[in-house]
């Protein structure tokens, strides 16, 4: 054992011994394992349902979220059922913590308790499956008698009522924890500190908490409960029988709920009798690693000095290692938005801080993706299975921080000739423009400025950041916060109402007629619409943008005139939202008026024909054996794109090309064997043991107690997934499918594009044109353009290799270039592929885009080549002189 691992090994035994020791009693000592195992059985034991954890990455309609926050983030379907069954649920949810309301990400590192990545320990009962007296029971049974915490340390809290809301005291509660024999003096009273909310509108009620004193020796530390530290909450046990409305007031739920959380790593320090939760297992491990990459030891301390800054930087990297690798794991990518900002800013946070601090190599961050999965990955066996693809991940990421750094570096050193001699700080203005334009993140350029001597002026760039957001919420044509729970009689089932002739192949869509519910303009609610805003209706037609498809567009009628164009529909909080404008002169829209629904039938189409391919090409990806798996999708107007998980990366290209055209072929032979499409709604549990879904819930992304299973083929025998898209009825509809382009986007990861129908037609006869005019004796005098992007892929190939027979197979570039490059040249084994020529030149001709290409046969005369960098298009122009 070397000297670092044995001093962390000492570390952590001393921890346990003294604290085992010392008058907090004798608590027996759990393993991170052991504690999930006895959580989860306890609860077992008492009737309740193990529900697995959901994804740290949520659904993609629940736009609430940047990430799983909270035990009952995949629970919210049954609070809001109104037609919900009782049931026991118990649960262990991993949880992320970094944005939105719910933010800790500032303050990791700061202190002993703070986290971004979490795990909760929840039970809870739906719709009155057991009453407030068993829930505060069987809590501290398990606490007491299970874990053997001493009980003369804890001390609970109630709801002391509110005026402000009209809701009085929770005096059922108190006497429930007295008739338990929890003394009157540790039973206190608060107001804010116990009354839940998921936010701003939804579900509420009073709660209760059970508080821990962490100190040396026994004490009356009532005083302390929510004001010290030293005393923290373990559980949270909240009533839930409550529905906060958008406008404020509070009214009763249909029916109650109880939901409880309890934070995983701070009961695990109470069991395994360490100071904090950075003291257990789950961490010790990742420390042990940094100390071995660092040459420096943790030493639990806190403070501005050298010591504190090392021990802060300790706590910072193991957490978010433990974040990013989970959130990767669960599909999120280090990106510019949303969560992927996210991921990306704690990756880059630890990567900067782990070389500025700890004295970590570039690029070795990665290094403790393996120690992650090894602490987490017999709970989340998924970890496992996604190791090789995190750190890839990683390590990529890392590579291009880097470069950012540097690039960054080079941009702020230009930016210093500006400053004002003398001055000591770097101003907001260029701060700004080099998080806003440039990428570099604040915290890189505050070091970096801090190494010039100056500081930041962080006043005036978070004024310019602010204006930024305005600006950028004017230009935004949707900025409400809805909730299903506002809108109760809301459905858009109708969207899957329509009717289909399969001896004639034509469909019928209903205009479906419905109640307006309300009206926003300029994010405010109205009584009726004056130019432009969002329309919310009762038995809504429309398909909102969902699961990668585009939404449907048309317009609304009364008395069959038009009077509200509908530009797009976006599903938020469980509402499909039609935004467009006004339209007509002699019609109001007004809140309760009947309205007829008129879809853009040729569009809806489009995408059902789509939506329904886009099925299909994830089938025959894995049939040919290159695609495993959905990493993401969008389709429109018989168009889509389609992104998908492959471990071939390295597969040449001639390869490529020939599985390329096998999963096209596969594909239209579906279309001409014009099977029926069919779609069956059925309970999880059903759909979770069908072997042919190609779904990724099995990862456990949020999926209702039922499901919307859509299929193609023989039942159950054919291409599976679960869908809330509009399909076809028959692939016969889809008439015709060509693969448009193929690439890759990351590392594990290739996209494909494709278009079917219509536009695939019309790119098929496009390409067929050209061959013939390349063919033929006229294509001698007459300047070509190609469109490459009309050209379906495959095709392309042909015409790339075998088209340009003017140039044949073989050819050198000649002329001056800017730089010699690989990019630059054509070996003479390959033939002349125009898409590879570099966009800017500087040809022999002394143009700034035109070179000239020569053939080896000196019979032959030459071609200049003219590169657009525009459009991407090429011409070829034939020519008698060099």
């Amino acid at each position: 054992m070397n000297s670092s691992r044995l001093t962390l090994y000492l570390r952590h035994y001393i921890h346990t011994s003294s604290f085992a020791s010392s008058s907090k009693g004798h608590v027996p000592y759990l393993s991170q394992h052991e504690l999930r195992t006895s959580f989860v059985d306890y609860f077992k034991a008492q009737d309740h349902e193990h529900v697995p954890s959901w994804s740290v990455v949520p659904a993609e309609n629940d736009g609430s979220l940047l990430f799983t926050n909270a035990g009952m983030n995949q629970f919210k379907p049954l609070i809001l059922d109104p037609n919900g069954v009782k049931r026991k649920i118990v649960s262990v949810q991993k949880c992320i913590r970094a944005g939105g309301k719910h933010n800790d990400l500032d303050d990791v590192g700061s202190d002993l308790h703070h986290q971004t990545f979490f795990e909760m320990l929840g039970n809870w009962s739906f719709n009155n499956a057991y009453s407030k007296e068993e829930a505060c029971k069987m809590a501290w049974d398990y606490l007491c008698d299970t874990l053997k915490i001493d009980a003369d340390r804890l001390y609970v809290s109630y709801f002391a009522g509110s005026e402000e809301l009209g809701i009085s005291a929770d005096f059922e509660c108190r006497d429930v924890w007295k008739k338990i024999g929890v003394p009157d003096g540790k039973i206190l009273p608060f107001e804010k500190d116990n009354f839940w909310e998921m936010g701003a509108s939804g579900p509420c009620g009073p709660c209760t908490e059970i508080h821990y004193d962490r100190s040396e020796k026994k004490r009356d530390a009532a005083i302390l409960v929510n004001r010290d530290d030293s005393v923290v909450e373990l559980w949270n046990l909240v009533f839930m029988s409550n529905l906060r409305l958008p406008s404020g007031q509070v009214k009763k739920l249909h029916s109650e709920h109880i939901d409880t959380g309890m934070g995983f790593e701070r009961l695990l320090s109470v069991v395994q009798n360490v100071p904090s939760n950075f003291d257990t297992d789950v961490f010790a491990p990742i420390f042990q690693r940094i100390s071995e990459l660092s040459k420096l030891q943790y030493g639990g301390r806190i403070g501005k000095d050298l010591a504190g800054l090392q021990d802060s930087t300790f706590r910072v990297v193991a957490d978010h290692l433990r974040a990013v690798t989970v959130a990767i794991a669960d599909g999120a990518k280090p990106a510019g938005t949303d969560s992927g900002f996210i991921v990306r800013k704690m990756l880059r946070r630890a990567c900067l801080q782990s070389t500025r601090i700890l004295n970590f190599e570039r690029s070795s961050i990665s290094e403790l993706v393996p120690v992650v999965v090894r602490t987490l990955g017999e709970a989340y066996p998924k970890l496992r299975r996604a190791e090789k693809y995190v750190i890839q991940t990683v390590e990529d990421e890392e590579k291009q921080f880097w470069k950012v750094v540097d690039k960054g570096a080079k941009t702020f050193e230009n930016m210093l000739k500006d400053v004002p001699s003398g001055s000591k700080s770097f101003p907001g203005k260029f701060l700004f423009a080099l998080h806003d334009t440039y990428g570099v993140s604040v915290e890189i350029t505050t070091e970096l400025a801090r190494i010039q001597g100056l500081s930041v002026d962080l006043e005036e760039y978070e004024r310019l950041r602010n204006q930024a957001k305005e600006a950028s919420k004017k230009s935004s044509s949707f900025g409400l916060s809805l909730s299903i729970s506002d809108f109760p009689t809301h459905s858009d089932n109708a969207k899957y109402e329509y009717d289909y002739d399969f001896a004639t192949d034509k469909y019928h869509f209903p205009k479906t007629t419905s109640k307006v519910l309300a009206i926003y303009e300029e994010g405010r609610k109205v009584e009726k619409m004056e130019s432009s805003g969002i329309v919310v209706l009762e038995n809504c037609q429309f398909y909102a943008e969902e699961g990668g498809q585009a939404s449907d567009y048309g317009v609304l009628m009364i008395n069959d005139e038009p009077v509200f164009l509908v530009e797009g529909v976006r599903k938020h909080g469980g509402v499909s939202a039609l935004f467009g404008k006004k339209i007509g002169k002699n019609r109001e829209i007004l809140e309760g008026a009947i309205v007829k629904q008129c879809i853009d039938e040729k569009k809806r189409l489009g995408l059902m024909r789509a939506h329904t391919s886009t099925h299909l090409l994830n089938w025959a990806l894995r049939k040919v054996g290159i695609g495993s798996g959905q990493r993401g999708s969008s389709l429109g107007d018989d168009s889509l794109r389609f992104d998908y998980a492959t471990s071939e990366e390295q597969i040449n290209p001639e390869k490529r090309v020939e599985l390329l055209k096998a999963v096209e072929e596969l594909v239209n032979e579906k279309i001409a064997a014009s099977e029926n499409t069919f779609v069956k709604i059925l309970p999880l549990k059903e759909a979770w043991k069908m072997e042919q879904l190609q779904s990724e819930f099995r990862e456990h992304k949020e999926y209702p107690e039922k499901v919307r299973v859509c299929g193609i083929g023989n039942d159950f025998d054919g291409v599976l997934e679960c869908c809330s898209g509009t399909h076809v009825r028959s692939t016969k509809s889809i008439g015709s499918f060509v693969l448009m382009g193929e690439k890759s986007t990351a590392k594990g990861i290739r996209r494909v594009t494709a278009l079917t129908g219509r536009k695939a037609r019309e790119a098929q006869k496009y390409a067929g044109n050209l061959e013939e005019l390349l063919s033929s004796e006229a294509e001698q005098k007459q300047t070509l353009k190609i469109d490459w992007d009309r050209i379906p892929y495959l095709q392309q190939q042909k015409l790339r290799i075998d088209g340009w027979n003017l140039i044949k197979q073989r050819g050198n570039i000649v002329g001056p270039r800017r730089k010699r490059d690989r990019r630059d040249e054509v070996a003479s084994s390959e033939p002349i592929r125009p898409h590879r020529l570099p966009r800017r030149w500087h040809g022999n001709n002394g143009t700034s885009d035109v070179t000239t290409v020569r053939h080896l046969d000196p019979r032959k005369k030459p071609l200049i080549v003219r590169v657009t960098s525009r459009d991407d298009i090429i011409e070829k122009l034939t020519s008698t002189k060099t």
